[in-house]
């Protein structure tokens, strides 16, 4: 055995020897299955076990009991101890994503063995850690190793390799910053109107702005995620501008771009611009294509996790907006019977149930029992919101007194509606709901009056049905169009 490897071996040997782990502190999949700390983490992967009350009856303890806190605790140092030694290989996650976690330890392990004076064994391989932290563009990653090599080569006076690695730190450094100011530029874009789900015209000229910027930088340094960065702000200045048409454009791009990629190729980046394809085909109600890219991705997702929940909220969205109420009425109970429901927090469900009123309403199954008066105090939950989930609830609640001919309570609602809209539905994006709601405000001043209400609310509703798409402004559970007719069907 050559002797630099034996002094390498015989320095991380002394490391490891003053605090070697025992073995309850890293999992072992081969330790015995009668270990409590075992079966505790074969409770947690168990789909079956809804709860931590259940998991800690399966093991005769309450989740009271001080032993079972202290073996809760216990098992969470053990599996946050087993990520450092995690051996993924490209056959379970992506490439990029094994390089990352393997570049992460190496970091790790070098900044290890230089704080305990292994500089002999860190010195031999910091080499190969930098060959795999610049190949896949770990730039932060690159200049940690970097940074060592560089003192290193100082200490033992290797001038020549102390300026070349100078340089490829201020490369590394400058990439980093460049990515990092992307990156920021799109958290600022999106921050202003993603928690909403509604977009901000008035954001269009900044997004574009930043977008030529970024643009710009990735024309001339080609890194993946810069590149990445420039679609991803190209697609939201689109959208913002409402432009959906373009900004389907750029995401089937950004998705080509994704699957070409043969080191950084990752299927969440592949999932995320297919994602960004769905909610443009939804605004631009093209029904069809929509489901079919949809049940493309729901075969390669687990139903116990939160991608695979959207997705099918986006799929019920597309079936209430394609009038397939038979197949959202399928997708609906799929979800409700789904472990990634049932352990979502109840705030987030909340969407749910509102999408459920509107189904019975569709199939024509919402009866009185039903009390709408108590959704509306689901809006608080979507404060934020302010052209979404509240203006569902209210148009369900007048839809619902109009079936039940209660009509001066619709007026204090279409009332409710007026005020709502003056003050949140302003921008061009919600010229879907401003229409329906002077259609609303049309019934009202025509008393009820069918053959008075058609005549009058002609001109909206021609309107109305010449948008092209689905609304921008927020979540339209049904065509405005098709509400219109049931409200109308509805009156004598």
């Amino acid at each position: 055995m050559p002797v630099n490897i034996w002094n390498s071996l015989k320095e991380i040997a002394s490391i490891v020897e003053r605090a070697a782990p025992n073995r309850s502190q890293v999992l072992n999949r081969n330790a015995s299955p009668k270990l409590d700390y075992v079966q505790l983490y074969k409770l947690l992967l168990d789909p079956s076990i809804t709860s931590e009350a259940e998991a800690a009856r399966k093991l005769g303890r309450s989740i009271s009991d001080p032993s079972y806190k202290m073996l809760r605790t216990s098992l969470k140092k053990i599996l946050l101890n087993t990520l450092f030694v995690l051996d993924y290989d490209e056959t379970e996650i992506s490439k990029y994503a094994a390089a990352s976690h393997q570049s992460n330890k190496d970091v790790f392990l070098l900044q290890t063995l230089v704080a305990s004076g292994a500089r002999h064994a860190a010195r031999s391989m910091a080499p190969g850690m930098l060959a795999t932290a610049h190949s896949y563009q770990l730039f932060s990653n690159e200049m940690a190793i970097i940074a060592f090599m560089r003192r290193d080569a100082a200490m033992i006076g290797d001038e020549r390799t102390q300026r070349r690695l100078s340089l490829a730190y201020e490369r590394a450094a400058s990439s980093l910053l460049i990515e990092q100011r992307a990156a920021s530029f799109l958290e600022e874009i999106l921050s202003a109107f993603a928690a909403s789900g509604s977009e901000k015209p008035g954001l269009k000229k900044k997004a574009e702005d930043y977008s030529k910027e970024v643009e710009k930088s990735a024309s001339r340094l080609k890194t993946f995620h810069l590149r990445l960065h420039a679609y991803r702000l190209r697609a939201v200045s689109h959208q913002v501008g409402l432009d959906f048409e373009a900004a389907l454009r750029v995401a089937t791009a950004a998705q080509k771009f994704a699957e070409s990629q043969t080191l950084f190729k990752s299927p969440l980046l592949i999932a995320e611009f297919a994602a960004k394809r769905i909610v443009c085909l939804l605004h631009l109600g093209r029904i069809d294509e929509g489901l079919t890219l949809i049940k493309g991705l729901l075969p390669k997702l687990r139903e116990t996790t939160s991608n695979w929940l959207l997705l099918m909220d986006f799929k019920f969205l597309f079936e209430m907006q394609g009038l397939r109420f038979a197949e959202a009425k399928e997708t609906y109970n799929r979800v409700q019977e789904s472990d990634a429901f049932s352990t979502q927090p109840p705030f987030q469900n909340q969407k749910w149930d509102v999408y459920g009123l509107y189904l019975n309403y569709a199939l024509g199954s919402l009866t009185k029992s039903e009390n709408l008066q108590d959704l509306l105090e689901y809006i608080p939950a979507y404060a934020k919101d302010k052209a979404g989930y509240n203006v569902a609830v209210i148009i369900l609640h007048i839809m619902r007194l109009i079936v039940d001919e209660e009509y001066e309570q619709v007026t204090a609602r279409v009332d409710a509606l007026r005020m709502y809209a003056k003050r949140n539905l302003n921008d061009r994006g919600a010229e879907r709901e401003s229409l329906f709601l002077k259609l609303l405000m049309v019934m009202e001043g025509c008393s009820f009056d069918r053959a008075k209400i058609e005549k009058r609310a002609a001109k909206y509703l021609e309107r109305l049905n010449n948008l092209p798409g689905s609304n921008a402004s927020g979540p339209q559970i049904l065509p405005y169009p098709y509400l219109w007719n049931r409200i109308i069907e509805s009156l004598k």
